[in-house]
């Protein structure tokens, strides 16, 4: 329980053909129900209906506010050796 947000990562090496090469980030931080009394610094939970959202999203592979779509290579770096 802590104050850093939480983060879900859904990796494969079994893509379909339409996502291959590409990766999905999807900002489902305002997606969440309060709880009624905190657990610790734990005070929100994602319901059903957050969790149906969120796949929702992830399923439909569309660009919208919350859903990017980047290649690959946008996450890759470059080794350079300066001699």
């Amino acid at each position: 329980n802590t104050g850093i947000a939480t983060y879900v990562w859904v990796l494969s090496n079994r893509k379909p053909a339409h996502r291959k090469g590409q990766v999905q980030l999807i900002d489902a931080s305002q997606w969440f129900k309060p709880l009624r009394k905190n657990l610790g610094k734990k005070n929100c939970e994602l319901s059903p209906e957050d969790i149906e959202r969120i796949s929702r999203t992830f399923l439909d592979f569309e660009e919208t506010p919350e859903s990017k779509i980047f290649q690959n290579a946008a996450f890759g770096y470059w080794k350079v050796t300066v001699e």
